[in-house]
């Protein structure tokens, strides 16, 4: 499964594909999920791929951010020969799960400003 790109607005798990791409999927629940339709072709592009649902919490530029690292990554052939779909295009449907972007203080700031 491919889970968690680091993105300037913060991160975003993608499952769906094989492989493991960006950092670890942080503990915390995420604060918005979006389910994206897209079609893998023959040379592993995701192509035509369209939002289906996602939450109220999630802005349209983070979405849109979404799909075009769906659609930047290239799908190998060895997902295509794993998943059987090599030798024609194939729908398939991401799950993205989104996260505030991690503190980069450590902290501090929030820990500071609530000692009077």
């Amino acid at each position: 499964m491919k889970w968690g790109m680091l993105l300037g607005v913060g991160i975003l798990g993608l499952t769906g594909c094989a492989s493991v791409m960006g950092p670890k999927e942080p503990d915390s629940p995420p604060v918005g999920r979006a389910t994206v339709k897209c079609v893998i072709t023959k040379k592993g592009r995701a192509e035509q791929c369209r939002a289906i649902t996602w939450d109220p919490t999630v802005s349209n530029a983070r979405l849109a951010q979404g799909i075009r690292d769906i659609e930047s990554t290239q799908y190998g052939p060895e997902e295509g020969e794993r998943y059987g779909w090599y030798a024609e295009d194939h729908p398939y449907t991401f799950e993205l799960r989104f996260w505030d972007p991690p503190v980069t203080d450590g902290g501090l700031t929030a820990s500071t400003s609530l000692q009077p």
